[in-house]
């Protein structure tokens, strides 16, 4: 919880860390085991999702790690109207990686809803 809970919580520059911050790179491939994406779509897809943080510097940030670890590939798209877009597939590594994230995806699910079960009973 944060130290200024009663002037900032909840607010846009509340210094609290988000939590769903932290589900951005499972995240990012799961969206692009879907179908192949540009940095720019990712990034909307990831504000549509409600991911705090999904800047576009920290999220082609991510990427750049993402391609360094071998879980996701890239080529520059330059057919079409406007500048070249760099669109982001995953590999056969990045799957893997997202079916490990399951476990822990589903762990953190029940850990949230045994804490809201909680909240609304002491709220009661």
């Amino acid at each position: 919880m944060c130290a200024n809970e009663s002037r900032c919580h909840g607010k846009a520059n509340c210094c609290c860390p988000s939590p769903t911050s932290r589900l951005k790179k499972p995240a990012v491939l799961m969206l692009l085991s879907e179908q192949s994406l540009h940095g720019y779509a990712i990034i909307e897809e990831l504000q549509e999702l409600g991911i705090e943080g999904a800047e576009p510097g920290g999220v082609y940030r991510l990427l750049r790690n993402l391609e360094d670890e071998d879980l996701v590939e890239s080529e520059w798209e330059t057919e079409g109207k406007g500048p070249a877009k760099r669109t982001y597939c995953l590999t056969a590594a990045g799957e893997d990686r997202l079916l490990a994230w399951r476990g822990p995806l589903t762990r953190t699910a029940d850990l949230v809803d045994e804490i809201m079960s909680r909240i609304e009973t002491g709220n009661q």
